[in-house]
């Protein structure tokens, strides 16, 4: 089953996969959440969540969940089912308002996240899920540093974006792929007495036009050199 870009569902589920942010009072963070839908969108679409606001702690991590992209893997791997307040498809959520909360803790480098997710496609109103817990587990950088125990405290506010939408375009059928679109065919130029007779122009004048077309006069210009 394709990937249907433009229709909406809700049957939505995501995982969080990584994440990269520095807080210290103030800060900002970019996580990647997957997203993927038994009914529109079987195969998971990597979407980043990028922002800023108020928390602690600085970090890059990763998790187990990203194996998930594996067709044979286990198909309950790290994904949460989204309670959707409305339905949306993957080209709603491009640019969508979001809020993102997390929390994080790790020993040794290992551990495991909080992380609860919003996204609307208004300022105020038609929101597509609120507040939805998509917990996950793996490790951090820490590890490399060999710190005992680290973690992290933060809230953020940003905008949802995905490369695999944004190289769309909104056709009268939808969305479609630019790469699917069929070659556009070159232009044809009609016989010139045929245009002639139409506008009612003497054939003589429209000949002389096209052969300055494709001859064009060199005609030499003031010099704009200095002057003499």
């Amino acid at each position: 089953m394709s990937i249907d870009y433009s229709k909406r569902a809700s049957d939505w589920e995501a995982s969080c996969v990584g994440s990269a942010m520095f807080f210290k009072t103030y800060g900002g963070g970019v996580w990647l959440i997957q997203f993927r839908s038994p009914s529109v969108c079987p195969q998971p679409v990597i979407f980043t969540f990028s922002g800023g606001g108020l928390g602690y702690g600085s970090g890059v991590s990763t998790t187990e969940d990203l194996v998930s992209t594996n067709p044979q893997a286990d198909d309950t791997v790290g994904f949460v089912k989204l309670e959707c307040l409305n339905k949306f498809s993957l080209h709603d959520l491009q640019g969508a308002l979001g809020r993102l909360s997390v929390g994080e803790i790790y020993v040794l480098g290992l551990g495991g996240s909080v992380v609860i997710i919003s996204a609307s496609g208004e300022l105020i109103g038609k929101e597509y899920f609120n507040s939805q817990n998509i917990w996950s587990s793996g490790m951090s950088s820490d590890m490399l540093k060999k710190t005992k125990l680290s973690g992290g405290l933060a809230v953020s506010v940003g905008l949802w974006f995905s490369k695999f939408t944004s190289s769309l375009s909104t056709g009268s059928e939808g969305l479609v792929n630019d790469n699917d679109k069929e070659p556009s065919k070159p232009k044809v130029m009609k016989d010139p007495s045929e245009y002639c007779l139409r506008n009612d122009l003497p054939q003589d004048t429209v000949n002389k036009s096209i052969n300055n077309m494709i001859y064009p006069r060199v005609v030499p210009g003031p010099s704009i050199g200095p002057s003499k």
